[in-house]
């Protein structure tokens, strides 16, 4: 199952422009994304709600029909903060417990695939 296929994929880091361009470049997956906000693209970032904000804003999605896969508690302050539904995962930069987060690429994909369908 490819998620671009049924879904908008966007990038909301606090990473700088040039090194967010950088890895994704280098992950060859820059593609799969419809928007890429950054750090310093924005007054005021993660875990304030004005990325998710701009991105829902320039992509014309409802908030009620947007998820923020995240890797850290900033993240999950984002999601809350803009009234945005979230899932956690449990490597990059998480800092929560196993507990809170989600440990596979097929449990996210699963949730994600959920999300969806409750979305429709």
């Amino acid at each position: 199952l490819e998620l671009k296929n049924i879904a908008i994929l966007a990038v909301a880091t606090n990473a700088h422009k040039k090194q967010a361009i950088k890895m994704l470049d280098f992950l060859a997956i820059k593609e799969l994304f419809s928007s890429i906000i950054c750090a310093d693209m924005v007054e005021n970032p993660k875990p304030k709600p004005d990325m998710l904000l701009e991105l829902t804003d320039e992509l014309n999605i409802k908030k009620e029909n947007t998820i923020l896969i995240g890797d850290g508690y900033k993240d999950k302050l984002c999601a809350t903060n803009a009234s945005i539904k979230y899932l956690l995962v449990n490597w990059g930069f998480s800092e929560l417990s196993n507990e809170e987060s989600i440990n596979s690429i097929e449990t996210l994909k699963s949730k994600v695939v959920q999300f969806i369908n409750s979305s429709n």
